[in-house]
């Protein structure tokens, strides 16, 4: 089920319901600073809202409920870049290798390192060792 968001409210004025904590003037100029950029982030109008002249005590909670009641929230997660493909989509089919020996990984390791003669020195070690 994919989740859908509301169109932004298109009413140049909405009707604000008397609030407790936040009054109606006030309302009336967060719902005019989500209206003019509602993709804004709740913090960056909580921050705007702390600039103007008038003092605003509104948190962050209480942006983002008016922000779902007046249909103006963001969606979820980070925005997709342009022209980036889904992961999901399927780039061909998916090729499933057995590997008849078990460590497969080690073992082309000490090949590789048989062919760079990394092991002469600690043979030639050993065998003093040995001796002694």
């Amino acid at each position: 089920m994919q989740r859908t968001q509301r169109p932004p409210v298109d009413d140049a004025n909405p009707t604000f319901w008397p609030g407790r904590k936040v009054p109606e003037t006030h309302k009336a100029l967060l719902w005019q600073c989500l209206n003019d950029d509602p993709t804004c982030p709740s913090r960056l109008v909580l921050h705007a809202l702390a600039e103007t002249q008038v003092q605003i005590s509104v948190t962050l909670r209480h942006i983002n409920r008016l922000r779902k009641a007046w249909g103006l929230n963001r969606g979820k997660g980070r925005r997709r870049r342009a022209g980036a493909q889904k992961k999901s989509a399927s780039q061909g089919k998916a090729v499933s290798v057995t590997p008849r020996l078990s460590c497969v990984g080690v073992h082309v390791f000490a090949h590789w390192l048989d062919q760079q003669h990394a092991f002469d020195p600690v043979v030639a070690q050993l065998i003093q060792a040995i001796q002694a």
